[in-house]
């Protein structure tokens, strides 16, 4: 069974848990990653603490920035194969503003499988790293990641210079 990250409640990093669930089926239109990479943005930062427009559903997921490997699709889809190494493109429904109108419970990929949208993902080559392969501006190696990880729990303005330090950026 794969580890998929979830919430019952909001709060800091704290309430985020790891949990083995049976593999979810992809339904009509979507695909199912083997989850390699994922990307962290703040929305979801806000999202899990209780600070953004829409409310989550308890248990909660989270993520829509990822890269990995196809390994079941859905009735209807086409153009995507089991095996298809694949990158999110960050979608859920939105608002003019582009505020989440929907919370990600189904589509949330922190985890080690997710469900997406297949009009949703877009091929990656196969030499990439999917940690390149991300769509998100704070993943740019898997120490990059860790650190995002640290700097959303409160450490300081100070912390994402050191993140872009780290991660072979200039500030």
């Amino acid at each position: 069974m794969p580890k998929i990250v979830r919430f019952r409640e909001t709060g800091g990093p704290e309430v985020l848990k790891l949990e083995e669930l049976p593999h979810d089926e992809p339904g009509a239109g979507e695909v199912r990653l083997k989850v390699e990479a994922i990307g962290l943005n703040n929305a979801e930062m806000l999202f899990r603490r209780g600070h953004y427009v829409t409310e989550p559903d308890y248990p909660a997921r989270l993520g829509i920035e990822a890269a990995g490997v196809v390994d079941a699709v859905g009735p209807g889809v086409s153009g995507v194969a089991v095996g298809d190494r694949v990158g999110t493109v960050p979608y859920l429904p939105s608002d003019k503003y582009g505020n989440w109108t929907a919370a990600p419970a189904r589509w949330g990929v922190y985890g080690e499988s997710a469900i997406y949208p297949a009009r949703a993902v877009t091929p990656t080559p196969a030499h990439q790293r999917p940690v390149v392969a991300t769509p998100c501006d704070k993943v740019h190696e898997l120490g990059a990641l860790e650190l995002s990880l640290h700097d959303e729990a409160d450490i300081g303005p100070k912390r994402p210079l050191r993140l872009a330090r780290n991660s072979g950026r200039d500030p």
